[in-house]
């Protein structure tokens, strides 16, 4: 993605935000857990949003200076970004007690810098039979959409709040047509990517029944003679540490 000057500044600004609002609710996470707080369970994301409305909607006139400077800020921000970034440490939550990752780090600038995006544009809902998707009152349900719009073969720009329409460079020929999109900075550079759920694969209908035989060297070997291999997974950190007494027990 290739913005202006004056874009990269608010796209910044944008990362700054979803940063500051990860480390606070990693920091509100982390009281809880060490039972700063008196409730037993630490906020999810209903919770933490609720949160993040009473900052902004905080009246700063009875604060100190520095005080009314920092709740000013977070009231600056774009309310979606700010919210993504509740949902994307909501999801890194229940990753982590799922035992599929880590526990959450803090990010750092220069580091971590980008935001995920709901589209603002709008298009009509319907269901798989193709039938208008209509609320409990009988009108008609709007999804969001990502706003692209395709300049030439190989340039397309996409609308980011505060920055108007950004140029990027196409990676596909066609047009993404996606409801959210997540920007990044990695390695001098800006990308853009947009989240679309992919085409379904229809199985064989014959009511074939397939056998499936997991191994380590082998992760899947399969009755029909087909043969799977998957990379193994990742140690953690603690993981190799761990070893040399497992051993020697």
């Amino acid at each position: 993605m290739y913005p202006t000057s004056a874009q990269e500044q608010q796209v910044l600004d944008h990362c700054a935000h979803a940063r500051y609002v990860w480390n606070l609710a990693l920091e509100v996470n982390s009281t809880y857990r060490k039972g700063g707080a008196r409730v037993s369970k630490p906020p999810r994301f209903a919770a933490m949003s609720r949160m993040l409305t009473q900052v902004r909607q905080t009246d700063t006139s009875d604060l100190d200076s520095e005080s009314a400077a920092e709740y000013s800020w977070v009231a600056s921000g774009n309310v979606v970004i700010q919210q993504q970034a509740l949902k994307d440490f909501d999801q890194a939550i229940s990753n982590f007690l799922g035992g599929s990752h880590g526990y959450l780090k803090w990010r750092k600038k220069y580091r971590n810098e980008g935001f995920r995006l709901i589209g603002t544009g709008r298009v009509p809902a319907f269901t798989s039979e193709g039938e208008p998707l209509l609320n409990a009152k009988g009108k008609q349900v709007m999804h969001r959409k990502a706003l692209v719009r395709k300049l030439n073969r190989k340039w397309d720009q996409v609308k980011v709040p505060g920055c108007g329409w950004v140029r990027f460079r196409l990676a596909r020929r066609e047009l993404p047509d996606a409801k959210s999109l997540r920007i990044t900075h990695r390695d001098g550079l800006w990308h853009v990517a947009f989240a679309t759920l992919p085409d379904p694969i229809p199985g064989p209908g014959d009511g074939s029944v397939v056998g499936v035989d997991r191994g380590v060297a082998i992760t899947a070997a399969l009755s029909d003679g087909r043969i799977g291999v998957i990379p193994r997974p990742r140690s953690s950190a603690r993981e190799p540490q761990q070893l040399p007494l497992f051993l020697s027990w």
